[in-house]
């Protein structure tokens, strides 16, 4: 951890991370539900240039008797470098 903080520091990095079009869908009685959401993250480094990443999540998450469980994960998307 502490080296890739000071590589963050050597590079003169910012980082910036946000969720958009977030979604679930449920029926009644709730049992299942489906969550989806868009994941952009971003990192700009000085004069190295900047890596920007968007990826699509889709959670489908069922109800036991314990408590909540992510049954599947499905994500696309991915890097985009720039100089």
């Amino acid at each position: 951890m502490k080296q890739s903080q000071a590589a963050l520091v050597v590079t003169q990095a910012s980082t910036s991370g946000y969720f958009e079009n977030m979604e679930v869908t449920t029926s009644f009685p709730w049992q299942k539900a489906r969550a989806s959401f868009d994941e952009i993250n971003n990192v700009k480094m000085g004069t190295l240039g900047s890596i920007s990443s968007k990826t699509h999540e889709i959670l489908s998450i069922k109800k036991t008797l314990t408590g909540l469980e992510i049954v599947s994960v499905n994500s696309t998307g991915g890097a985009n470098i720039a100089r």
